[in-house]
């Protein structure tokens, strides 16, 4: 990962470990909300040329602290662009087939594309439902493939791999969403995720751990899964106690014309938001609320386009990926068309049944 700093000291957040997901079973979602939560004591630590200094008093576990500055991020691994396969798009049922012939040409019984047909594609989805999440994460968890390869007997493209990896990161373990997806309902909070819990993900996940995340990129019920890479953030202050945040996120586009096509197709997302706090005596503000607001020269309006919810990609190792499909090894799959996965160690080695 690159990070520049261009007119300021960095800013910070304290020690914060988050575990999330892009879709899941809902007992696994965290909300961590806005504010100050904790109470376990914690000081909060300035980076500078790589090393790490006490620099407050001791502040209430994740606390986020800000510095005016303009900063940027970008994780090694840039995630490659796919299509999302909407849940009525039959054409999957294509790369199906060839998994099934090479299969049973194996002497292993699959019937993934039949299972596919009646179990799972559904005619009457909603334009917005689909695999946008598994896309998302496998875009993420794997390296891209970019030649075709044989196996049982088929050839399997570019496109047939990708809409394989798709189906083999449609049930994700470990994962947390922190946010309140919206649902349109009474209970549903449009102003989620608050802007002080994206800010501490953004903090936490990009800019240290050095990783993607994938976020829902704006609050309405549909549900658009967007892996970011890359963050550059511009922090000003408005008065001692408020301050604002415009942040720009780098994702990948799964809304490709080809589906064998190659590298990133590129989506830029701008944020604009207030945070409020205590001012500290370096100068810096230790932040316990705030609120998504328009720049003032009409280009971005967060009050009613902003984040919905932030997935984290649990650590490598720390999750499996599965497919709803019973068909489909997943492991296999990513053996066979991700054998450089970034950090997932596949259970079962195929490399004996590659063609050259």
């Amino acid at each position: 990962m690159s990070m520049r700093n261009f007119d300021g000291s960095f800013w910070l957040l304290s020690a914060l470990v988050l575990l999330t997901s892009c879709r899941g079973d809902p007992a696994s979602h965290h909300s961590l909300g806005g504010g100050v939560s904790g109470d376990s004591p914690s000081s909060a630590r300035e980076i500078e040329g790589g090393t790490a200094q006490s620099a407050f008093p001791v502040l209430p576990e994740n606390v986020v602290v800000l510095r005016t500055g303009s900063f940027s991020a970008e994780a090694e691994n840039r995630p490659w662009s796919g299509w999302w396969w909407p849940s009525n798009d039959a054409r999957i049922l294509k790369s199906l087939e060839k998994w099934d012939r090479a299969r049973n040409r194996l002497r292993t019984t699959s019937l993934a594309a039949q299972f596919e047909e009646d179990e799972l594609l559904d005619a009457s989805a909603l334009p917005w439902e689909g695999h946008c999440d598994a896309w998302a994460m496998a875009a993420i968890a794997t390296q891209e493939p970019t030649v075709p390869v044989s196996w049982g007997g088929e050839t399997f493209s570019v496109a047939d791999q990708k809409a394989l990896l798709v189906k083999a990161f449609e049930k994700v373990s470990g994962k947390t969403v922190v946010g309140s997806p919206f649902r349109g309902d009474r209970l549903s909070d449009y102003s989620e995720i608050s802007p002080v819990a994206f800010h501490r993900v953004l903090q936490s996940e990009l800019f240290e751990k050095e990783r993607p995340f994938v976020l829902d990129k704006d609050p309405g019920i549909p549900v658009w899964n967007t892996p970011i890479w890359k963050a550059e953030v511009k922090v000003s202050m408005i008065q001692a106690d408020e301050w604002l945040v415009t942040t720009w996120l780098w994702g990948a586009d799964p809304w490709v014309e080809d589906l064998s096509g190659l590298g990133t197709r590129v989506i830029q997302l701008g944020y604009v938001y207030r945070l409020r706090g205590t001012p500290l005596p370096d100068g810096s503000l230790a932040v316990n609320e705030g609120e998504w607001v328009a720049d003032e020269i009409g280009l971005i309006d967060s009050r009613v386009d902003h984040p919905d919810f932030v997935v984290l990609i649990p650590s490598p190792g720390e999750y499996q990926a599965e497919s709803r499909n019973i068909w489909i090894d997943s492991a296999l799959v990513r053996d066979l068309f991700a054998p450089d996965s970034r950090g997932l160690n596949a259970s079962f080695s195929a490399s004996s049944f590659i063609e050259e």
